[in-house]
């Protein structure tokens, strides 16, 4: 399966009623349908500057994708593992960018917004919360924090580590039952500790959890020329340390200006063929393009429950 891990496209509808063609975004369904097999979709809310309050923002916005899905041909809310064995759609795992919006009622929120369909969540952005410090500002996990991830673990909500601090991750690490992934990050060893990196050591320790850690195709992170060759440098400096069945590719589609080479899904076929004439296995490529994304979500995700 081709899979991406990370894009904020669910923000357009701010500009548009549907997100099946958007001409001047990364993704769109229709490309989806060409270009990828599962795609996460997050919503982020930046509670400094958005005009509503969180939670009912995210109830919002989770409401058009799920009304915008029910229009569409091909394309279906990743809820279930079950939907990962010989899938006849293209399917989108829905996430929460930073847990703001679970609000003050967070245990109610979570499960509202779980049964609605939310399958995966990371406990910051680049803000402290009520759950943990941030990579920008510092500070682990709180007592609130670590009760979230008991009962994400309990769910089968996949925790999501981008953003987070390193002692954050440390404690993300030691607290979850289960794997974790880290949506859309880079090498500190490839771009000089850029604060958004993760670092060797912690790469290795997400591993050893059985964890993914999908590199991302911002500018800024990537270091360098930040083209396609500076990324295929990351993703072939993680398999080399952790190995190919713990890293995936997560753009950050439409959460940032990327490269010319790296801007939009219907570029993926280059940066799979780039890394194949770079020398990467076929196996190894095969589980980086999501293989290793689908064996992460087969443990994480809830069975379906019968009638």
């Amino acid at each position: 399966m081709r899979v991406d891990c990370h894009c904020d496209t669910i923000m357009k509808y701010a500009e548009y009623s549907s997100l099946e063609s958007l001409p001047h975004a990364h993704i769109d369904f229709r490309r989806i349908r060409e270009h990828l097999d599962l795609s996460f979709f997050a919503i982020w809310l930046d509670q400094e500057n958005c005009p509503a309050e969180l939670s009912s923002e995210f109830r919002r916005l989770q409401g058009l994708l799920l009304e915008d899905l029910s229009r569409q041909q091909g394309i279906d809310l990743l809820l279930w593992r079950e939907q990962l064995e010989a899938p006849e759609k293209k399917l989108i795992l829905l996430s929460m960018e930073g847990a703001e919006p679970l609000g003050e009622d967070w245990q109610g929120n979570l499960q509202e917004f779980y049964q609605k369909g939310m399958r995966a969540i990371g406990l910051t952005w680049n803000y402290v919360t009520r759950f943990s410090g941030s990579n920008m500002q510092g500070g682990g996990l709180t007592e609130e924090g670590r009760e979230l991830v008991r009962r994400c673990n309990d769910m089968g909500i996949l925790l999501d580590a981008a953003h987070i601090s390193e002692e954050g991750l440390d404690d993300l690490l030691a607290c979850s039952r289960h794997p974790i992934i880290d949506s859309h990050t880079v090498c500190a060893s490839v771009c000089n500790d850029w604060p958004r990196s993760i670092n060797d050591r912690q790469l290795i320790a997400l591993a050893e959890k059985g964890g993914v850690a999908a590199m991302t195709m911002v500018p800024e992170f990537l270091g360098g020329s930040a083209d396609l060759e500076q990324f295929c440098r990351h993703v072939e400096y993680a398999v080399g340390l952790i190995g190919s069945r713990h890293v995936a590719l997560g753009g950050d589609y439409d959460g940032a200006d990327l490269h010319p080479e790296l801007a939009g899904i219907q570029h993926l076929p280059m940066v799979y063929e780039r890394l194949r004439q770079r020398g990467m296995a076929a196996a190894d490529l095969q589980q980086i393009m999501g293989e290793s994304v689908v064996t992460l979500l087969r443990q994480i995700l809830p069975e379906q429950q019968g009638e």
